[in-house]
């Protein structure tokens, strides 16, 4: 029950009431037969399907293409992050080791700065000493005077010791330096000055591996979130295989459906030729006239001659183009190979005997290669052309009949 509602459901649907039945007194229709010059109709052989893939083995190849494509390319992402993670964590542990070195040396130069601004002193009596008096004397002596000549400065110091009755000048504590007191602290003020930039290249050095740190563990964040997302990816791929499962399943239907829609015209013409008295020739026209009237043509076509001048190669595309014969009678359109194959069935369905052709290659009136396909057909014994697409009762003559 279910099975003839479903029936029911998709005559109604796809159901097609044939207007040729009405279109003329068939029983008074005489046929002409007509030699044709048409390069269109010059036969190379039976038709044949093109190499090139149909739609449907198209679909089919596209998706498990793009689905073991799309499992490989994510394996080898994954991989590659996986490296990139261990290389992140190698350069992380280098720059905490790094940042350990900058700070110790800025700790170290800070020191020797610190060093350099403690000046020792040495404490005094309320009454300044003679001795510490002299000591003083004696320097200045010692700095302004030492560059010119140490001998001179050295029998300036020992002559006034000798007149004063003091010590002999090894036994005074004086500084154990060539260069005078401002020069000495021109020289400080200069290494000081050198090791503060010295820290403040560290310190830039520290902050630009501090900067790197938070990098490397923004890096390493993200590498795992995107090896997540890929291994998310590949199980949704690995359940793709379902979607082939699924595109064979819609051609099915459509198979289904579209030879329910071809049984019932068929069914209809052997009717209509069971209630009529009709000849060969009648018989093939009214086979001609339900092709030509049932399908539209894709690149528009001319009731009078066949319009090749759009340079299609029919005899490449058609069913293929649809990925079934289902598909085409559905959608009512096509192109000659489709319009060969649906009178071919009728035809033969009908007890008539006919065949799809195709002719040689040639070039169509804009230069382009292209092909027709068409049908023979036999009437009284002798086969003719049959142009499916053209709803006339003319056929053409076949030199080898």
């Amino acid at each position: 029950m279910k099975k003839l509602l479903l029936l029911m459901i998709s005559v109604n649907l796809f159901g097609f009431e044939n207007p040729c039945f009405e279109k003329r007194n068939w029983e008074e229709v005489q046929c002409s037969f007509k030699k044709s010059n048409n390069k269109a109709y010059k036969i190379s052989g039976e038709m044949v399907l093109s190499k090139e893939k149909s739609r449907r083995e198209y679909d089919e190849e596209f998706n498990e293409t793009a689905r073991i494509n799309g499992i490989s390319l994510r394996k080898h992402n994954i991989g590659n992050f996986k490296s990139n993670i261990e290389n992140h964590k190698s350069n992380l542990e280098i720059t905490k080791s790094n940042i350990k070195v900058f700070e110790k040396r800025i700790s170290r130069i800070e020191e020797i700065i610190k060093s350099y601004s403690v000046e020792v002193k040495e404490p005094q009596s309320e009454e300044e000493s003679t001795y510490s008096k002299y000591k003083k004397r004696f320097m200045r002596w010692w700095n302004n005077d030492f560059k010119k000549s140490f001998k001179s400065t050295q029998q300036k110091i020992n002559k006034y010791l000798k007149e004063n009755d003091f010590k002999t000048f090894k036994e005074i504590d004086l500084p154990k330096y060539s260069d005078g007191i401002k020069e000495r602290e021109l020289k400080k003020k200069n290494a000081i000055s050198k090791l503060n930039k010295e820290i403040a290249s560290e310190k830039k050095n520290l902050l630009s591996a501090q900067s790197d740190i938070k990098k490397y563990n923004d890096l390493i964040l993200h590498s795992k979130e995107m090896i997540s997302q890929w291994e998310e990816e590949i199980v949704d791929f690995e359940k793709g295989r379902i979607e082939v499962d699924e595109i064979k399943a819609e051609y099915a239907k459509h198979d289904s459906e579209g030879e329910v829609i071809f049984n019932k015209m068929s069914g209809d013409i052997k009717n209509f030729f069971d209630e009529n008295e009709l000849n060969d020739c009648q018989k093939a026209c009214v086979v001609k006239c339900t092709t030509a009237t049932y399908l539209t043509h894709e690149f528009g076509m001319s009731d009078e001659l066949v319009d090749l001048s759009s340079g299609t190669n029919g005899v490449n595309t058609g069913i293929q183009m649809h990925g079934s014969f289902g598909l085409m009678m559905k959608e009512r359109v096509g192109v000659c190979f489709d319009y060969a194959v649906l009178y071919t069935r009728l035809a033969v369905k009908n007890g008539l005997r006919a065949k799809s052709l195709q002719s040689i290659r040639y070039k169509d009136k804009n230069g382009l290669d292209t092909g027709h396909a068409f049908n023979s057909v036999e009437i009284d014994g002798k086969r003719y052309i049959s142009e499916p697409q053209q709803s006339t009762c003319n056929f053409g003559l076949i030199p080898s009949s």
